[in-house]
């Protein structure tokens, strides 16, 4: 009988009216010294089959509190019955209910740290079941509804924090059923239809966050089913057509933001199939044809935005196949030839905008085969020497990609052209290749230098090639037999440029250890020296009346020297990093430097001046610059983040003509010094 009167005392401090007061962090205290650890309670299996709790050595199942970190429980029976509570580290309740027979049952509480509800409701048997309401960390309603059997069910409610509300509707058995409403914050609808089971069924609409119409059709079994309409923020329709079972079907049309049609055409099972039609935000046609299965199939034909035919062909299973036309927006035919499933064969022809035949020759799988015949103008040609260990020809005028020469093994360093522009010199690796620059043709290739080849030069007369090494020598070569006239020794670091005075009496050169040296070009005896850098020479120029010598340094400046007598003149400062390239312009008045510092900079070669800075898109360095013959255009080459790596600026104004379509690293430029109407070449492949 005492022992019954002692378990009713201590069970009614935890669920009856005789609770302590567990909000007073005191009593709290004393309840849990009081209580066992749950670490020290064994389980033992009842007759009945269930587990059952044991305080230590004893026998009868346990009653009484039990303490499990900051958590407090109370056991009747060796079951979890009455009171449970937890904590946090500044003694706020986390979490607040009632066990009743090992389960949860009746109103459960839970807590952010800051004191405020997060969440409230009744259990039944361990189960969610009736109203809950779950709260922000500020105190607003974030969603209320009923759970039955732990899912929800009937009617829910979601809110912003702001209190404006966020999505309404019902569930079924923990699955969305009946009308649903989603908003956005400002209150504005956001989507309505209804549910059957989780999935959209019916009509359903959405809008944009102003109200206005975004899209509008059925669901069937959760897939779009129907006709539909989509529309821009600005109300305009953006497409319409419509759905079988989750795939556009049928007709369908895309509008522009101004109502313009932008395409039109059939689907079938999610494919496009049968004509199309695009057009330009002009109205006009951009490309129309056959579409099977969602692969392009026979004629094909392309527009410009003024109607001018672009291209036409036809396609079969997708690939261009048979003959194909392409031209310029003035209507000119760009070129023509064949495709086999996709690749080009047979014969091809180009054209240039004027309508002069530019190339002609044969594809074997998509590769040039055979002869090939090109012919081009060159007003102004420009040889760019290329990170992937070629040499490019382009056509300045157009800015069409003429001809590569090929069979270089390193990175090309530099190349020049003769002065009649009738050969052309790269330097890779060790050694420097010629090639015939009209027909195309390797000449021969020049050995002798032990280290890498930084700059090449013809003489004015075009008889003799100066080249500049790593391995500290200048050697003169024969430019018509190839054979090794002399080398100019007595820089003690790399040779980085070489330069021929306009008469051709004199060679300068720079070098890594800060001088530039003058040669005697006819007997390689040593002129004189000019010192004065602080950091290596990259780069020498002689102005054209070969008065004035230009160098650039890595200590960031150009000098300029007097080539009869070595006396400095005056240093132009204003690059951030060390300069690449100095060039004067035909008439020398001008001078060009290249830098790391990822710009160009034109001076006034008399007075030293700064006339303006040239930059665009997103350049590493500038490696190279160079004048045309005529001095209206400058080119640059070098390495560009956005990979467009030869830029043509008007030299006067400092305005960019055009980017030359190649994007990897450039190391030289150099424009051929004559003009022609036109020249042919072969190449074969």
């Amino acid at each position: 009988m005492k022992i019954s009167l002692t378990f009713c005392i201590v069970f009614t401090l935890f669920i009856g009216c005789g609770d302590p007061n567990l909000d007073d962090p005191k009593v709290r205290e004393k309840a849990i010294s009081e209580s066992i650890d749950w670490d020290t309670l064994q389980t033992r299996r009842a007759p009945s089959g269930e587990d059952l709790y044991y305080a230590p050595n004893q026998e009868r199942p346990y009653a009484g509190r039990v303490k499990d970190g900051r958590e407090l429980y109370q056991f009747q029976n060796g079951k979890r019955n009455g009171l449970y509570i937890s904590w946090f580290r500044n003694n706020q309740y986390s979490e607040k209910g009632i066990y009743k027979d090992g389960k949860k049952n009746g109103l459960w509480t839970e807590w952010y740290e800051n004191g405020q509800k997060s969440s409230e409701g009744t259990y039944k048997n361990e189960t969610k079941d009736g109203l809950w309401t779950v709260w922000y960390a500020d105190g607003t309603e974030e969603s209320k509804g009923h759970y039955k059997e732990d899912s929800r069910d009937g009617l829910w409610t979601e809110w912003y924090p702001d209190g404006t509300e966020k999505s309404k509707g019902s569930y079924r058995s923990g699955n969305k059923d009946g009308a649903w409403l989603f908003s956005y914050e400002n209150g504005q609808k956001s989507s309505e239809g209804t549910y059957k089971n989780e999935t959209k069924e019916g009509l359903w609409t959405e809008w944009y966050p102003d109200g206005t119409e975004k899209s509008k059709g059925n669901y069937k079994s959760g897939n779009k089913d129907g006709a539909w309409v989509f529309s821009y923020e600005n109300g305009q329709k953006s497409s319409e057509g419509t759905f079988i079972s989750g795939s556009k079907d049928g007709l369908w049309t895309e509008w522009y933001t101004d109502g313009t049609e932008k395409s039109r055409g059939s689907y079938k099972s999610g494919k496009r199939d049968g004509t199309w039609t695009y057009s330009y935000e002009n109205g006009q046609k951009s490309s129309e044809g056959t579409f099977i299965s969602d692969s392009k199939e026979g004629l094909w034909t392309e527009w410009y935005t003024d109607g001018t035919e672009k291209s036409k062909g036809s396609y079969k299973s997708g690939k261009r196949d048979g003959t194909w036309s392409y031209s310029y927006e003035n209507g000119q035919k760009s070129s023509e030839g064949t495709f086999i499933s996709g690749l080009k064969e047979d014969l091809w022809t180009e054209w240039y905008s004027d309508g002069a035949e530019m190339s002609k020759g044969n594809y074997k799988a998509d590769v040039k085969y055979g002869t090939w015949t090109y012919s081009y103008k060159k007003g102004k040609i420009l040889a760019s020497g290329c990170g992937d260990d070629k040499i490019r020809l382009w056509d300045v005028s157009g800015g069409e990609h003429l001809l590569t020469f090929h069979e270089f093994t390193n990175n090309v360093v530099n190349v020049a052209l003769s002065p009649n522009g009738s050969t052309l010199a790269g330097s890779y690796g060790q050694t420097i290749r010629l090639w015939n620059a009209s027909i195309g043709t390797h000449i021969r290739t020049l050995t002798g230098h032990t280290d890498l080849i930084k700059s090449v030069a013809f003489s004015p007369d075009g008889s003799t090639i100066a080249s500049g090494s790593r391995d500290k020598t200048i050697r003169l070569w024969n430019a018509h037999t190839g054979q090794h006239i002399r080398t100019l020794s007595g820089h003690t670091r790399d040779v980085t440029s070489v330069a021929y005075s306009p008469d051709g009496s004199t060679i300068a050169s720079g070098s890594r250890d800060k001088t530039i040296r003058l040669w005697n070009a006819n007997s390689g005896t040593h002129i004189r020296t000019l010192t004065g850098h602080t950091d290596y020479v990259t780069s020498v120029a002689f102005s054209p009346d070969g008065n004035k010598i230009a160098s650039g340094s890595r200590d960031k400046t150009i000098r300029l020297w007097n080539a009869n007598s070595g006396t400095h003149i005056r240093t132009l400062t204003g690059h951030t990093d060390l300069i690449k390239s100095v060039a004067f312009s035909p008439d020398g008045s001008t001078i060009a430097s290249g830098s790391r510092d990822k710009t160009i900079r034109l001076w006034n070669a008399n007075t030293g001046t700064h006339i303006r800075t040239l930059t665009k898109g997103r350049p590493r360095w500038i490696s190279s610059v160079a004048f045309s013959p005529d001095g209206s255009t400058l080119a640059s080459g070098g390495v560009s983040w956005d990979f467009n790596t030869i830029h043509l600026w008007n030299a006067s104004t400092g305005t960019l003509i055009r980017t030359l379509p190649y994007g990897g690293s450039v190391s030289s430029v150099a424009f051929n010094p004559k003009k022609f109407d036109i020249s042919y070449f072969y190449e074969t492949f």
